[in-house]
């Protein structure tokens, strides 16, 4: 877990037991090695806070080990805390793309989305996320602001109100 500037936490979407991927050189287990030791410090920058510690371990993580999608998910997770939307929109697409309907991408890729102001776009992702959790309450919010934003107002006060009956 984590904080946002906001002081708002964030149970990460993607823990992931490293030690558990196979593999079976000695030169890739060294990697491996490598891989975990920059994810596990990684995760304790980003549960303390220290966000940019944490993106540049990610960031390594990926250089390393470029088809883990969990990493491209913190990172995105570390770009948004960091207000880097378009970086988060970028390694979240990543990450949709190596592992689809991994739980919170769609959600965070709509959520970027609309804060880079491209509503329509965002709605679609937000529309995947509420797909995958229909009880997702961030998601059904922000869903309506997605669609107020794209100039949908009727379908945004009806989404307001299917969001307002899940708090």
């Amino acid at each position: 877990m984590f904080s946002f500037p906001s002081g708002r936490s964030l149970h990460s979407p993607c823990v992931i037991a490293i030690a558990c991927l196979l593999l079976t050189s000695s030169d890739a287990q060294e990697s491996q090695s490598s891989v975990e030791k920059h994810f596990l410090a990684a995760q304790q920058d980003q549960q303390q806070g220290l966000l940019d510690a944490a993106a540049h371990e990610y960031e390594t993580v990926v250089r390393l080990r470029p088809g883990l999608a969990e990493a491209y998910v913190n990172l995105g997770l570390v770009y948004y805390a960091q207000a880097k939307f378009d970086d988060s929109a970028r390694v979240l697409t990543t990450a949709a793309r190596l592992k689809p309907g991994m739980r919170g991408v769609s959600l965070w890729l709509g959520i970027d989305d609309v804060k880079l102001h491209r509503p329509a776009q965002g709605a679609a992702h937000l529309r995947e996320a509420i797909r995958l959790d229909p009880a997702d309450k961030l998601a059904q919010s922000w869903l309506a602001t997605a669609l107020w934003d794209a100039g949908q107002m009727d379908a945004a006060l009806v989404q307001l109100g299917k969001a307002c009956m899940l708090f």
